[in-house]
This record gives C-alpha cells, sequence and structure tokens, in this order.
C-alpha cells in the first residue's frame, strides 16, 4: 500500500493514524476498487511518502505556508505497519465519507535526506498504479495499492534495499 500526503505535516513520522477526506477517498476508491475490500492480512507493511507538493503547495486552513517544518524525516520515506486485525478491512470509511488508516512507523527508507529520489520513487509508483489502473483523473490518489514484487522492481531500479 502506498500512502501519500501533502498537507498532512509529519504524519509518517508522528502519528499514527491517517485521514484522507471525502475527495481523496473518492479518488483513492476510483484509483483503487477493492481498496476498503482489503484485509489486515492482504496488506501488512506501507510506504509513506511526502509529495512535492508537501514541500511547496501552501496549506489549507487560513495556512500560508508548505507543510513541510524542516526535519530530515520529512525527506525521507518511511516503511509503516498497518494496524489492523488480519481479518478486518486496512481502512475505515466514516459516515462523512473519510477513509481512515491506523498504523505504525517501522524505520526510514534510506539515512540521509534526498527528496529527490523520494520524489523519483513517489512518479514511478504513481505511473505504474495509472498504467494498471487505466483511471485518468485531474489529481492523483494519495493512496493506492501496487503488487509487492513491483514495488520492489522499481526499488530495485532505484538502488533501494
Amino acid at each position: 500500500m502506498i500512502l501519500r500526503t501533502f498537507a498532512h505535516q509529519k504524519v509518517w513520522d508522528d502519528r499514527s493514524i491517517c485521514q484522507y477526506e471525502p475527495f481523496q477517498a473518492k479518488l483513492i476508491t476510483e484509483w483503487d476498487t477493492e481498496y476498503l475490500s482489503f484485509k489486515g492480512h492482504q496488506i501488512e507493511y506501507a510506504l509513506g511518502i511526502y509529495t512535492d507538493d508537501y514541500f511547496h503547495r501552501r496549506r489549507f486552513y487560513g495556512k500560508s505556508s508548505p507543510a513541510f517544518t524542516g526535519t530530515d524525516e520529512e525527506q525521507i520515506p518511511s516503511l509503516i505497519r498497518l494496524d489492523v486485525d488480519p481479518i478486518y478491512p486496512i481502512g475505515h470509511r466514516s459516515d462523512g465519507g473519510s477513509i481512515f488508516i491506523k498504523y505504525t512507523f517501522e524505520k526510514k527508507l534510506w539515512e540521509k535526506p534526498n527528496k529527490s529520489l523520494m520524489f523519483e520513487l513517489d512518479s514511478l509508483l504513481l505511473q505504474l498504479k495509472q498504467k494498471e489502473s487505466r483511471v485518468h483523473t485531474k489529481y492523483p490518489a494519495l493512496s493506492f495499492t501496487l503488487e509487492v514484487k513491483k514495488v520492489e522492481a522499481i526499488f530495485k531500479s532505484l538502488g533501494i534495499r
């Protein structure tokens, strides 16, 4: 599972839950129609990625600056473990339409900050999902699933262990 953000500060490092609001939840389920059907035993880990917009885009709710707070952690993708019982769905959809994902931070994918590599990884993962799903929306989904072997192949092509 790929989890992406452009607005939630240090979400993969300092929090244990991610919320995708209704507009984004709709995109997620368009890109990945089975997204909310996956059970905990099917997806154990996820990648938490800070997108390019996280470092440049102005935030919402009256904030005039990007979400980026200047830490090294925000410049390295996170491997996170989903916190869900094996028989239950990986995500929970609220009555308001948001999707919630619970998780625990495991580790960073590499040691030193490298936004360029993170953006390249994000781009390749998005391209692969778009090719597989054949769904074209104005904005990309901030979360989706991919087969582990395909993600590992992208890691290998980028020199990520």
